[in-house]
């Protein structure tokens, strides 16, 4: 019913269906019957295999050997790039929690987009609190905003940025930093090195392409961002009537 490879291309697990019940088989190695197994999940070393597991009316995670306490709901279960942490939602009496490792976090209304550093070393996430939504990130908790999405770690894993909504406007913010408002803001891209943030916004009908203290003139529309591989280049195409051009920008 659902056939996994691991990374490695070393195992191959899937779930079948006996009799009513639901087993997990990972090579030769057959769990126990569950009533029901969703989020079959390898971790990045092929090492481990993660799945959630209906029992009796609830949901546990089960990873290896161990298995989770039980809740009412589990969804995206996730390893960290380097497969020392297993991290998930759970839903106890509607509430949602977020679980990593042995860590689970306080009651949120709702949780989405879970996401590993590149290095492993923090996740983040968006939760609603009472109709207000924040970016939780390793201890940190942002102000509240009314909405979040894209939440974009640098490639070596030290800034998260992410677009965020105050009163109809919306704003970029990157670690401690936070930009000045806009009506939209598309394509967040770090450079390879992490030390620069591009995005696209937009202000009235225009729109511009920003990347550290840089801005561009203003365009009828801008599509893709590209850095150079050094990094020192950002390529854009811009839109200005029935015309395509591709731009570069100098980055310092």
């Amino acid at each position: 019913r659902w056939i996994e490879f691991s990374p490695d291309g070393k195992q191959q697990a899937y779930i079948a269906e006996i009799d009513g019940k639901y087993y997990v088989v990972c090579e030769k190695e057959e769990s126990e019957p569950y009533d029901r197994v969703d989020y079959l999940t390898f971790s990045p070393d092929g090492k481990e295999l993660a799945y959630a597991a209906k029992i009796d009316g609830k949901w546990y995670v089960v990873c290896g050997k161990e298995k989770s306490e039980p809740y009412h709901l589990v969804w995206d279960i996730t390893f960290s790039p380097d497969g020392n942490l297993l991290a998930y939602k759970a839903n106890i009496d509607g509430k949602w929690y977020v679980v990593c490792g042995k860590e689970k976090s306080e009651p949120y209304h709702s949780v989405w987009d879970i996401t590993f550093s590149p290095d492993g070393n923090l996740l983040a996430y968006k939760a609603e609190i009472d109709g207000k939504w924040y970016v939780v990130c390793g201890k940190e908790k942002s102000a509240a905003y009314d909405e979040v999405r894209n939440l974009t770690f640098s490639p070596d894993g030290k800034l998260l940025a992410y677009k965020a909504k105050i009163d109809g406007r919306w704003y970029v913010v990157c670690g401690k930093e936070k930009s000045e408002a806009y009506d939209e803001v598309v394509y967040l891209k770090f450079s390879p090195d992490g030390k620069q943030l591009a995005y696209i916004a937009k202000v009235g009908v225009k729109w511009y392409v920003l990347c550290g203290e840089e801005m561009s003139e203003a365009y009828d529309n801008v599509r893709y961002l590209t850095f150079s591989l050094d990094g020192k280049k950002l390529a854009y195409v811009t839109i200005e009537g029935n015309e395509f051009w591709k731009r570069i920008m100098k980055v310092e």
